[in-house]
């Protein structure tokens, strides 16, 4: 069916009425399309934009990506102010969010997230340690089993933040017996917690463990501190641990 010659008023495609005119061949002509839309229009493939893509829909607006024609494989929906935005996939495979083209979170097909870049460490000593009637900073934690992010400096015995946020920590140590021993996490050389007490008599020792969450800045940093009763010797068991929560 040829336009041509006819007024756009009397020309409905898609549901919509095209504006008043006269439709020529000259409108039609390579080129001139631009002009007489008034606007620009967006190739199906290969093309970009430069301003907003904003899609309108009364019941749930989509904007979905494939790679075929028959549905989307994943996509951006609103489903109104109780269900907000949601971003989602059709099918089994992983969705992922990154930064300069490296998956930094992953969530698989059963909903389980996997945060590989997360600041976490894990470090425990072998050599015993003296300690005094006074805070002692422990600096024996001389293994590294987990440093992701670089977090935990070996040389200054600390953890330093790599990014703002609330992180838990864990300190565990086994004291001598026959004396009262406390531990204690400090934060930026000042205690964040009460001391945690353990006491063993006779020849049973026990370990004490002090667990805590930190909120902490960029760069602020974390360190472990114990004393006893009496100048001692501390055992070589003994972890610190911790993990950003967010």
């Amino acid at each position: 069916m040829s336009w041509i010659g006819k007024k756009a008023a009397d020309v409905v495609t898609s549901g919509q009425q095209l504006i008043n005119g006269t439709i020529t061949a000259a409108k039609f002509a390579a080129g001139a399309v631009v002009a007489h839309l008034g606007y620009t229009p967006v190739n199906k493939a290969g093309d970009s934009m430069s301003g907003n893509l904003t899609v309108i829909n009364a019941s749930n607006p989509q904007l979905g990506v494939s790679d075929n024609n028959s549905y989307s494989r994943g996509y951006l929906r609103w489903l109104g102010s109780q269900g907000g935005v949601v971003l989602r996939n059709s099918d089994n495979s992983p969705l992922s969010l990154g930064t300069t083209d490296v998956d930094r979170l992953i969530i698989d097909s059963v909903g389980r997230i996997a945060m590989p870049y997360q600041p976490v460490f894990l470090v425990t000593n072998n050599t015993g340690m003296s300690i005094g009637t006074t805070y002692t900073k422990v600096s024996a934690f001389n293994q590294t089993v987990t440093n992701i992010g670089g977090c935990w400096n070996s040389g200054t015995q600390r953890f330093v933040a790599p990014i703002a946020g609330t992180y838990l920590f864990t300190a565990t140590l086994l004291p001598p017996a026959n004396m009262t021993n406390q531990i204690a996490l400090y934060k930026n050389g000042a205690t964040v917690n009460n001391a945690v007490w353990g006491y063993g008599s006779g020849s049973t020792r026990m370990t004490i463990t002090v667990t805590v969450a930190v909120t902490l800045a960029a760069n602020d940093y974390v360190e472990v501190y114990c004393q006893s009763s009496s100048a001692a010797s501390w055992d070589n068991s003994g972890y610190f641990s911790g993990y950003l929560i967010g």
